[in-house]
């Protein structure tokens, strides 16, 4: 492979990393798994998922405000 396919599959694979390491806290802190999965896709802030899980926020509410 040359350079550019290289930088290709290295900047897959730690996307890959960040949508896999997004949706299994999104699991974690309760969201069922189709909700994980739209949370790890979309442009969510992390940050505010995890604020809200260390205030107590119950998973259905959490869904809602990081959805």
């Amino acid at each position: 492979m040359g350079k550019a396919e290289d930088l290709v599959v290295e900047g897959w694979a730690e996307q890959d990393e960040v949508l896999r390491r997004r949706y299994e806290e999104a699991l974690a802190a309760g969201l069922r798994d189709v909700d994980a999965h739209t949370f790890a896709t979309s442009g969510s802030d992390i940050g505010e998922l995890r604020r809200a899980v260390k205030k107590g926020c119950p998973p259905k509410l959490l869904a809602r405000i990081v959805l």
